[in-house]
């Protein structure tokens, strides 16, 4: 008898624990409104930086790295409702991308692209791995593009072709 009380004791408080987990998670991620907006600058300019090292313009990979750079470190400012926990983490990544992109900036001066590649890979390893520090849905994993409309009432209608 006093095993049945206690097991439905528990399984109520696992459930209630259960309910209040979701409802916690939900409003967390909601309230992340502004590293997701930093966020997805990063992937923009992770994008560019992809592309850069892509094409091997070694002179160049150093002012798409310091644009993520610069985009990363702003992450913790937007992000004051994680855990203590993973905060650190992510002044930990903010901290390996930067050196990062200092020693990717060397590299590419250098014309060293064999070291840009390696260096690039660690550098997408923890620009990747910082989204996983938030709660579900918080930050998009795809840059936000805005695309140019035409004005209302073009000749050309809205796919900007002629006709």
């Amino acid at each position: 008898m006093i095993n049945s009380i206690l097991r439905t004791r528990m399984v109520a408080i696992l459930a209630a624990t259960s309910i209040l987990a979701v409802g916690a998670l939900a409003q967390k991620a909601s309230s992340f409104s502004k590293a997701g907006k930093h966020w997805a600058m990063v992937a923009r300019d992770m994008a560019e930086f992809d592309k850069v090292v892509k094409a091997k313009k070694w002179k160049e990979v150093h002012e798409a790295a310091f644009r993520v750079r610069d985009d990363v470190a702003m992450m913790p400012a937007a992000s004051k409702r994680l855990s203590a926990r993973n905060m650190a983490k992510l002044k930990a990544h903010v901290k390996m991308v930067r050196d990062l992109a200092g020693e990717l900036d060397e590299a590419g001066d250098a014309g060293n692209g064999k070291l840009v590649v390696s260096l690039a890979t660690k550098f997408r390893m923890h620009v990747k791995m910082i989204p996983a520090l938030y709660p579900k849905g918080a930050l998009r994993s795809k840059p936000m593009v805005k695309m140019p409309m035409k004005k209302a009432g073009s000749k050309h209608g809205h796919h900007g072709g002629s006709r």
